[in-house]
């Protein structure tokens, strides 16, 4: 088993933090989780008492699982984040950006021959025969689905064009759809992805830059790695800025513009929706003989 600064080493050499990390194994079992991140202390505990990390390879991808975490929070050395104190739920969270940063290392992981290169539960025959019903069989009919919603979405998108309704009130209003999934399935419809990959799958390779996306369709079809894998290889889970001070300062106050702006432009567009729809309400109200004073 290795001793916690060799995690350290592997760790660094996957990628370079911009502040130093700490690895301890606690020599501990917790019924809760194998293991955790202090940001405050950046501290990666490790639980390598509990059964589950007995088996080095678990015990490695726990450590890249926390590490991802320190890496969200403080940057790399190539890229450092700015932040006045480093916040507990940013540790905790899981989303996209987590999900891409997290498979990068394990993909570099898998390419040192460290250990880590399959996933434990992939010598289990049990959850390999469910893996194998639900991307044989279930994940195609969920992606043909998907498209089939986005043809009748791209249907609607023309009607509403042409008799000037508004196609998000629409499908809020008379398919009670959500209307972020909607726009993907519409999108992959126009795209014309591959069913064969499931919807899930879909959401992912719409966040690749277009030009790479057929490249990274076909990594996900042939099924030799997860769609979040595949995804990380062509999104960049960091920004990549002008290492100078001023350069990096100029760089964040447009991307802050850039934020704002946008923001407000979809708080606008809300506003504009309700305000429809309370026209709406009220006309209905109205035609009730209800008086809205």
């Amino acid at each position: 088993m290795m001793d916690n600064q060799a995690i350290v080493d592997f760790l660094v050499s996957l990628e370079a933090p911009a502040t130093e990390v700490t690895v301890v194994q606690s020599g501990k079992s917790s019924e809760k989780v194998d293991g955790l991140y202090k940001p405050f202390d950046r501290t990666i505990i490790l639980h390598n008492r509990n059964a589950s990390m007995q088996e080095s390879s678990f015990l490695l991808r726990m450590a890249i699982h926390q590490y991802t975490h320190h890496l969200l929070i403080y940057g790399t050395a190539l890229d450092p984040v700015p932040l006045a104190e480093p916040r507990e739920e940013v540790a905790r969270h899981h989303g996209s950006r987590f999900s891409a940063c997290y498979h990068r290392l394990l993909s570099r992981a898998a390419g040192m021959d460290a250990g880590v290169a399959g996933a434990p539960w992939d010598a289990d025959p049990e959850l390999s025969a469910v893996a194998d019903r639900i991307r044989g069989t279930l994940l195609p009919q969920y992606g043909g689905i998907a498209l089939e919603l986005g043809a009748q979405y791209a249907e609607a998108e023309r009607l509403c064009a042409q008799k000037g309704y508004n196609l998000e009130e629409w499908l809020e209003d008379a398919v009670g759809a959500d209307l972020a999934d909607a726009k993907r399935m519409l999108r992959a419809h126009h795209e014309g992805l591959s069913p064969k990959i499931g919807f899930d799958a879909m959401k992912s390779l719409l966040k690749i830059p277009k030009e790479h996306r057929r490249e990274a369709e076909a990594a996900v079809v042939s099924g030799d790695r997860s769609p979040k894998a595949v995804e990380s290889d062509f999104r960049p889970p960091f920004r990549r800025e002008a290492n100078t001070k001023e350069g990096s300062d100029n760089n964040n106050a447009s991307f802050a513009v850039e934020r704002l702006q946008k923001e407000k432009l979809r708080l606008e567009q809300k506003m504009e929706h309700i305000r429809a729809r309370l026209l709406k309400l009220e006309a209905r109200l109205h035609s009730m003989g209800v008086d809205d004073e």
